[in-house]
């Protein structure tokens, strides 16, 4: 399934550990189910249609990210993950709960801002300017955009949609796909796509997708981990208004005291936005192994940021056909540290890890 032009407007960068975690991390509320909306009966194929169908129309939202990944703490990262002129931390994403306003018309005009305790980071795109600021230290990247593929551009978040829409693409035979009960998403009526991995290596039990029944928009994610009652990632809108946003909202004027960084992305060796989150969690070699609920991610000669060894602590050591190593365990994401810098991320089981290092040997 092609992503949606939100989606290619707007793309997210983080270190390789981080970014695989991640890619499976969205954003959503907790809803309240006290009400059923009355909807005309649907079937799974009509309501995937509708999903793939929606035309990403112009909004204005608050989206909230809650994560419960059973990670331990990883508070001893500390700047790992941190952009040279931006306070923003993807690797606080990964527990506990986030907040966020989106405004979308198009995409070349959008915007994202992240609030926190006493700063707040935004993202504006508009046109071939993007314009990245952190109320910390007050300091501004402004990115001059090729004209044409501006696919790479990053995003500190991805909305409802845009996540729903990547696990679409998981619907195959792998998968169990039925349709839930009706819910009021943001105050809307919305249906619910429930799928199911049938592999038992999975560490997912089930992702449940709300589709606004009006405009067939993704508003929600529920992404729950087997053996668990808690959410392990939620995400959605906590409020949405389909008008257009105004064009001031995509206007940018770096403050009096701040201090602007310009970067001509028409130039190939420019670096890209938050290309610097990488520094410290490298590797030369990415190998996708498996496919649909299965996929991990073995990287080769990979580099662990500074403070990784503080969060080792809490890895229990592992061998097997694949060598030996150090396991890293969640409820829904598992990481296998090998010998001579190898990493394997996934959300399946440690044995399917095992498997995946092994088979790259």
């Amino acid at each position: 399934m092609p992503h949606s032009p939100r989606s290619r407007a707007l793309r997210w960068a983080a270190p390789l550990v981080v970014a695989a975690i991640i890619g499976l991390i969205a954003l959503i509320p907790t809803f309240s189910a006290a009400a059923t909306p009355a909807l005309p009966g649907v079937t799974t194929s009509q309501l995937i249609a509708r999903v793939e169908q929606s035309n990403d129309p112009p909004l204005t939202g608050s989206v909230t990210l809650s994560a419960s990944l059973g990670l331990p703490s990883l508070s001893s990262l500390g700047n790992t993950g941190r952009g040279e002129n931006n306070g923003f931390n993807p690797i606080d994403l990964l527990s506990g709960s986030h907040q966020a306003r989106v405004w979308y018309d198009g995409p070349d005009r959008s915007r994202i801002a992240l609030p926190r305790s006493m700063a707040e980071t935004d993202a504006v795109h508009n046109g071939r300017d993007l314009w990245l600021w952190d109320s910390t230290g007050a300091k501004v990247t402004h990115y001059l955009l090729p004209a044409t593929d501006q696919g790479n551009i990053p995003e500190p978040i991805k909305t409802p949609d845009e996540l729903a829409k990547d696990l679409l693409t998981n619907i195959d035979p792998s998968t169990v796909v039925s349709v839930g009960t009706p819910a009021y998403v943001a105050g809307r009526a919305a249906y619910q796509l429930v799928m199911q991995p049938r592999k038992p290596e999975s560490t997912i039990d089930h992702v449940a997708i709300a589709v606004d029944s009006a405009t067939g928009l993704p508003l929600r994610v529920n992404v729950v981990a087997k053996g668990q009652r808690r959410t392990a990632v939620q995400l959605g809108f906590s409020s949405v208004s389909f008008s257009r946003p105004s064009a001031s909202e995509f206007r940018f004027t770096p403050p009096p005291d701040s201090t602007v960084t310009m970067r001509d992305l028409t130039q190939e060796s420019a670096p890209g936005p938050f290309s610097q989150l990488n520094a410290g969690a490298t590797g030369d070699q990415q190998v996708t192994v498996g496919q649909d609920w299965t996929q991990v991610e073995v990287f080769s000669n990979f580099d662990l940021p500074r403070g990784a060894y503080e969060v080792l602590r809490s890895a229990t050591d592992v061998s097997g056909a694949f060598g030996s190593g150090r396991l890293i365990q969640g409820t829904l994401i598992n990481v296998l540290l090998v010998e001579h810098g190898r990493i394997a991320v996934g959300a399946v089981n440690p044995q399917a890890l095992e498997a995946a290092v092994a088979s790259t040997s």
